[in-house]
C-alpha cells in the first residue's frame, strides 16, 4: 500500500505545517493532540511529522542556547538569532540530496 503523500508533496504549499512548526519553536505547551490530528488528516505523515516536530525544537533549542551563550559572553543580542550551525557546514540532519529522508548520507 502506497504511503500517502504530505501537503508539501502534493503541491498545497504547508502553510498548516508551517504554523505547527512555528508553535513547537516559539510555544510548544501549546501544541494539542488536535493540531497533529489536524495535520494527519491534510495527509501528513507520522514520520513527517516526527522530523518536523524534532527538528523545529531542537533548532529552537540551539537558537536558544546560542543566545544564551553570547549572553554569557557578554555579547549584545543580535535583532535575528544567527543560524548556530552555519559556521560548521551543512547541519547532518538537513534533508538529503539524495531523495527523500531527513539525513545526509554519511561521508
Amino acid at each position: 500500500m502506497p504511503f500517502p503523500l504530505s501537503g508539501t508533496e502534493r503541491g498545497s504549499g504547508g502553510e498548516d505545517l508551517a504554523r505547527y512548526v512555528d508553535t513547537v519553536a516559539r510555544h510548544a505547551f501549546k501544541v494539542t493532540d488536535g493540531d497533529v490530528a489536524a495535520l494527519q488528516r491534510a495527509g501528513y505523515s507520522d514520520d513527517a511529522l516526527f522530523e518536523a516536530t524534532v527538528a523545529a525544537a531542537l533548532g529552537a533549542a540551539l537558537g536558544r542556547l546560542e543566545r544564551g551563550l553570547a549572553a554569557l559572553r557578554g555579547e549584545e543580542p543580535v535583532s535575528s538569532p544567527p543560524d548556530p550551525l552555519s559556521r560548521y557546514g551543512p547541519h547532518p540532519l538537513a534533508p538529503s540530496p539524495f531523495g527523500r529522508g531527513g539525513t545526509r548520507e554519511p561521508r
